[in-house]
């Protein structure tokens, strides 16, 4: 059986199609370059999706893997073409998409941003912050308007394993397996949800083995910070300190905050965003998406960041030794008044 993939050569994209060619899938690739870097052979056509799909793609697939849709003009251009000749058609979109995360545990029926204003725009909006996760909500409605009960719309959260792009979880896995103090935004308390993304492209595949349609968070466990450091401390076989610091105190004092804030964002969340990492993923476990214990993730991200060379930049590491040293010192300041 046949499947297409638009994209995927980066991070989840070569995931699924790793897990698709083991199992016995012929995989395609559509993009703009080689960027498939896996060990399994794939059939390639180049192109840019923004100037439409070539003749040779008109054929009958088992499925279509979307996993660059950014703005609705491109989805209305791949549903109208695939709208025939595929059996599924998966869309990558993101928990993002919603609304708000003013409460825990958003569902799969929350609501979803504002999309008036982008859906029927056949100019793409800029891509921002502010407007991406509306762009995937209004891309969403593209896909399930075309293919309704053929379509099926993922949400990820926050995805990590080997060759993502993002950096924030290879940060944590290789300075924490460092040793020593690590200076850590927040407190120990606080929740942050990943998902491993081989967990996610094997159940993707499972879904298009069994068409499986309709519209799943695709999110982890919620673990805490502290329990997060520990366990990685335990694979890297080191003695990690954290140093919790205030986020607040950081954007206070130090020039240098920002990076910091940047690898620990579940550490200074906007009240509108305060549950970004507690949404439901319960619909997709109870379909069939497993998690393998965070150790395991943790441990094969080390693996791949040994393999790659990955390292902490010594600036980082100089910024963060200033950053605790004048912590330390105000912290044992004692107040006057």
């Amino acid at each position: 059986m046949d499947v297409l993939v638009i994209g995927g050569g980066i991070f989840l994209g070569r995931h699924i199609t790793d897990h698709l060619a083991r199992n016995g899938y012929n995989v395609w690739h559509f993009n703009r370059s080689r960027g498939y870097g896996g060990d399994v052979r794939v059939s390639y056509v180049g192109g840019d999706r923004d100037q439409g799909f070539p003749s040779i793609l008109n054929r009958h697939w088992e499925a279509i893997i979307d996993t660059c849709g950014y703005f609705p003009r491109q989805l209305k251009l791949s549903t109208k073409t695939f709208r025939d000749c595929a059996s599924l058609y998966v869309y990558i979109s993101s928990v993002n998409q919603y609304a708000d995360f003013r409460l825990p545990k958003v569902s799969e029926e929350y609501a979803s941003a504002p999309i008036d204003d982008f859906v029927s725009n056949d100019i793409d909006s800029p891509l921002t912050h502010e407007t991406y996760g509306p762009l995937k909500a209004a891309c969403e409605h593209v896909v399930r308007t075309a293919y309704e009960r053929r379509a099926l719309i993922l949400r990820p959260g926050c995805m990590v394993g080997p060759y993502d792009q993002a950096g924030r979880f290879f940060y944590w896995v290789r300075r924490i397996s460092m040793g020593g103090d690590v200076l850590v935004p927040g407190s120990e308390h606080l929740s942050w949800q990943v998902v491993d993304v081989q967990d996610v492209a094997s159940w993707v595949v499972d879904c298009v083995a069994t068409s499986r349609s309709g519209t799943y968070n695709v999110v982890g466990q919620e673990i805490s910070f502290g329990e997060m450091f520990e366990a990685i401390s335990k694979v890297g076989k080191t003695e990690a300190r954290p140093v919790w610091v205030s986020p607040q105190w950081l954007i206070d004092r130090n020039s240098e905050a920002g990076e910091f804030l940047n690898y620990a964002e579940w550490s200074n969340l906007p009240a509108t965003w305060k549950y970004l990492y507690a949404v439901d993923g319960s619909r997709a476990v109870r379909d069939g998406l497993t998690h393998r214990s965070f150790e395991e993730t943790a441990r094969s991200v080390l693996t791949h960041l040994d393999s790659v060379g990955f390292e902490v930049p010594r600036k980082t590491l100089s910024n963060e030794r200033e950053i605790m040293s004048l912590w330390s010192q105000e912290s044992k300041r004692i107040d006057p008044m």
